[in-house]
């Protein structure tokens, strides 16, 4: 699965090297300006995400951690 903003491509892909499959701890994290970060936070959960911290008054943070409804991570945070 990949997906493309502008000219940048995220890909989350299969490995395909005959590797032993294992799992992965990334958790993509969209780093956003203070005034929009609020819009995402509230569109994530719109959508079905479950919210698994939310630091976004901690300033060690500033973010928000989800899971998707497969149980994908993902974090939207303030600009560090």
């Amino acid at each position: 699965m990949s997906f493309m903003t502008e000219n940048i491509r995220l890909g989350l892909l299969l490995n395909d090297f005959n590797d032993k499959y294992t799992g992965s701890n990334c958790v993509p994290v969209f780093e956003l300006p203070d005034d929009e970060v609020m819009q995402y936070v509230d569109r994530a959960k719109q959508l079905g995400a479950t919210v698994i911290e939310d630091g976004l008054n901690d300033p060690e943070l500033l973010s928000v951690v989800f899971a998707d409804p497969f149980g994908n991570e993902f974090e939207v945070s303030k600009f560090h």
